[in-house]
């Protein structure tokens, strides 16, 4: 599952991002949005376990920029997508850092996706109900 490991702290929080080489396919509207063998698992104390992937592994001609932004102190400044399907008063479907702080480094040019936003997740054609199960 993992190749490598990096961990870091920042305040009170331990992050640790594992290299996962699961295939992972999740899908909206049944359409396939992400479709990956390279994606990041990041675990920190209290948010759930969260899957970051390569952009390149993304059909960003679903997703729209969105005005939007809010402020990690361990990751940086996030920025939002949402789902053109969705329409302009769509929620937010997908974070990403654009310039990370020097210790989340390995998420840039990666996105997460709120976990219950998409419709299945399947991991090594396994389907996933629950984010907490993912690490």
């Amino acid at each position: 599952m993992t190749k490598k490991s990096y961990d870091f702290t920042t305040g009170d929080k331990d992050v640790v991002v594992f290299e996962n080489d699961q295939h992972i396919i999740g899908k909206r509207g049944g359409v396939v949005v992400v479709d990956t063998h390279t994606s990041l698992l990041l675990l920190e104390r209290g948010p759930p376990p969260t899957w970051y992937f390569p952009t390149a592994d993304i059909n960003m001609e679903l997703l729209e920029s969105i005005d939007l932004s809010t402020h990690c102190p361990r990751k940086g400044d996030a920025s939002y997508y949402r789902f053109k399907a969705d329409g302009a008063a769509a929620k937010p479907l997908v974070w990403y850092y654009k310039a990370p702080f020097e210790p989340a480094k390995m998420i840039k040019d990666h996105l997460a996706f709120y976990f219950e936003a998409m419709d299945e997740w399947l991991v090594d054609r396994q389907k996933i109900d629950n984010q907490a199960s993912i690490a």
